[in-house]
């Protein structure tokens, strides 16, 4: 069955409910105490346990080290394969197992997804009516008009207007508070094509939009009407709420891992805001696979399920190996091989199912950096053992090369921009005392330099790094998470005012006794 939709036709059916809007190093497997304790794997007869074993292997030695790892796969009623090894925390040795808590990024979308269809379907929110009913202040900047933008476009990223201020400042410095979101909209948004656009930004004030309805924050509805029906005890929207949370790596490139830093609550937004576990995440599969059905009972509406896979707008682009053909509220459609598979990913996250098998795999890792170039691939492989596919083996191999040669060009980037020039007088403009203080940008927030006595430290929200002299009046500080390439810096005076110049971005620095934006 050809799966390609016709994009405007989807798209027109979305919009007609309103008036027209404008048009560390490997060791031996653990495992949880239900599943055999020599490799951690569970074993069910029909399932090919020894080739799914093979594959796994192949890709964490022959392919790339991970620092731990934990995989499930699930039907619609049991586990039925399980692999936990490496470690949650190499400086302490702790083993990863079922229960390890793992950052899932973006894949959260799906939890909000599902959230705002149960709400929908309890008719304590209606996904047709406008933004404008639960954000009575929003004011978008012409021609749009927020009476006339629904609030179910902004879960499906189809919104015509865009903020990307508030979606950097809630992920990474973490410096904008909830209540500020719609202000900061009003002064900053910016019209955009009403085209599929995949962004934070939506969900993020789709989210808002249910807190507003319900009286609750995201957090707590979540907790309460996705979380706690389907029996995920360690599943939390908070960092501070997760006793069992991995530490986050890079490194698996080189095989050297170097611990990064953890989110803090403040940067777990309603886009990409959860942790789960193995466990967990095979109640939830098992619930995707049978509409809300655990342990005999119905734990969330089958019609909440319905909706919130159903394929809303259409999409026609490749990530790997999955055509993806749709999204509707947090999940994408795409045809891999020829089945139908419903995901979300969250960077290095894998949480699929494909409906019309029965299965669902979920495959987590520490390696923040470089694991998603193994996760995903790994699950397009056990799907193909799962599916008893002819190829799977040649594919494995494939795959395990693709890996490879990529983990070595990352290197190679990572050793040219990591060479830093010899330390010098760069004979600045500004000194360090001059250059202390704090530094505003009214859309991003305040940064701040202070002297710890070795050198400036750049403060960002959450986000704080030394700040290295690279040339004349250029600095570059490490506040990019998860190893990313080093914030730049240019210092200037114009007209008395030091300004901090970052890729174009101009933030002023204060007097001393100026209260600066948060």
């Amino acid at each position: 069955m050809k799966r390609i939709f016709n994009a405007s036709l989807l798209l027109l059916a979305h919009l007609l409910s309103l008036p027209p809007v404008y048009a560390c190093q490997q060791v031996q497997t653990t495992s949880p105490s239900h599943a055999p304790q020599n490799t951690g794997d569970t074993v069910e007869p029909q399932v090919p346990q020894t080739q799914l074993d093979q594959v796994v292997q192949s890709y964490l030695k022959q392919g790339i080290t991970l620092p731990g790892v934990a995989i499930v796969i699930t039907d619609a009623e049991r586990v039925i394969y399980e692999h936990y090894s490496g470690y949650a925390h190499i400086e302490r040795q702790q083993p990863v197992n079922a229960n390890t808590q793992f950052y899932l990024k973006s894949s959260s979308k799906s939890f909000l997804g599902l959230l705002a269809a149960r709400l929908h379907h309890e008719q304590v929110i209606d996904l047709q009516a406008p933004i404008k009913n639960y954000l009575p202040e929003l004011q978008l900047p012409q021609p749009l008009d927020a009476q006339r933008i629904s609030l179910q476009s902004h879960f499906t990223h189809t919104i015509p207007y865009h903020d990307s201020g508030l979606a950097y400042r809630t992920a990474f410095p973490g410096n904008l508070l909830s209540e500020q979101f719609v202000s900061h909209i009003n002064s900053f948004a910016r019209p955009r094509d009403i085209e599929f656009r995949y962004s934070n930004f939506g969900p993020i004030v789709g989210a808002l939009a249910l807190e507003q309805a319900t009286g609750q924050t995201w957090q707590h509805l979540i907790a309460q009407r996705i979380f706690k029906p389907l029996g995920m005890l360690n599943s939390h929207a908070s960092i501070s709420g997760s006793k069992q949370l991995s530490q986050a790596y890079i490194g698996a490139e080189s095989g050297h891992y170097t611990p990064t830093a953890l989110k803090t609550d403040a940067q777990m937004h309603a886009a990409g805001g959860t942790v789960s576990s193995a466990q967990d995440l095979a109640r939830w599969l098992q619930a995707q696979l049978t509409l809300g059905q655990l342990d005999g009972e119905q734990k969330i509406p089958r019609r909440a399920y319905t909706l919130s896979q159903a394929p809303l707008v259409a999409l026609d682009w490749d990530f790997l190996d999955f055509h993806r053909y749709a999204h509707g509220l947090g999940m994408y459609r795409a045809d891999y091989d020829g089945d139908v598979v419903l995901h979300h990913f969250g960077g290095e996250t894998h949480l699929s199912h494909m409906p019309e098998q029965g299965f669902g795999i979920a495959i987590l890792t520490n390696e923040v950096r470089f694991g998603s170039q193994v996760t995903h691939r790994l699950a397009t492989s056990l799907y193909d053992v799962l599916l008893n596919k002819p190829e799977a083996q040649q594919r494995v191999l494939e795959q395990v090369q693709t890996i490879r040669d990529r983990a070595h060009r990352l290197q190679q980037r990572l050793d040219q921009s990591s060479a830093s020039p010899a330390a010098q007088d760069w004979n600045n403009t500004l000194s360090a005392s001059q250059l202390s203080g704090n530094y505003n940008n009214p859309r991003l927030g305040s940064i701040h330099l202070h002297d710890r006595g070795q050198g400036l430290v750049v403060s960002f929200g959450a986000l704080s790094a030394p700040l290295v002299n690279i040339q004349q009046d250029h600095y570059r500080a490490a506040l990019a998470p998860w190893g990313g390439e080093p914030y730049a810096f240019t210092f200037s005076q114009q007209d008395q005012a030091i300004i901090l110049n970052w890729g174009g971005r101009r933030f002023e620095k204060l007097a001393p006794d100026t209260p600066a934006t948060p």
